[in-house]
């Protein structure tokens, strides 16, 4: 029942902009169905709803800025290593998540990206959970995409030592453009 009346309001809510675009074209208010349908509803019912021009001027405000956490505040301290058995073997190790996230340095609005990490190892391979905990540290960080990328590849050779480690920084599309960062290490 609850999701008959959310689509009720929606319904109302389009309604009442149609006859808003309706009445800002003619002189005189609509005489359309919309009006019935208001009454239908009942004045409780009424939505405000805002005019373009109205909704322009509140964009235009839109500037606020969001404490963001600095950059030391990443810890590559957490990261964990352990003894890798095989080495010599070339195997190649590839991790990826699509939940890293950090903040642009200047808005303050976050950014969200897929990290793919691909490495041979060498005497050490990353222990996953330490490397999660390390990931979620960006979380609020203002760091731009090239930066991070080269600072994950930075931290995540200094834990573990690899022979060849490959990092992909790939952000979602923001402002229409869309950026993968993707940077390498080899011994």
């Amino acid at each position: 029942m609850k999701h008959y009346y959310v689509g009720l309001i929606q319904l109302y809510v389009g309604l009442i902009q149609l006859r808003r675009l309706s009445d800002e074209r003619s002189e005189e208010p609509s005489k359309s169905p919309i009006i019935n349908f208001r009454r239908t509803l009942g004045p409780e019912m009424e939505i405000a709803v805002p005019s373009i021009s109205e909704l322009q001027k509140k964009y235009e405000g839109l500037n606020d800025k969001f404490e963001m956490t600095p950059e030391e505040a990443v810890n590559s301290d957490i990261l964990m290593a352990f003894d890798y058995e095989y080495h010599g073997s070339d195997a190649e190790v590839t991790i990826d998540t699509d939940e890293f996230t950090a903040v642009c340095p200047w808005t303050g609005l976050p950014d969200f990206g897929t990290l793919t990490v691909s490495y041979i190892p060498n005497t050490l391979c990353i222990e996953l959970k330490s490397l999660k905990y390390y990931l979620l540290s960006y979380t609020g960080v203002g760091i731009v995409q090239e930066h991070a990328a080269n600072k994950i590849l930075e931290d995540l050779v200094k834990a573990c030592d690899p022979i060849k480690m490959n990092i992909n920084l790939d952000y979602k599309i923001r402002g229409g453009l869309h950026t993968s960062v993707a940077v390498s290490y080899s011994s």
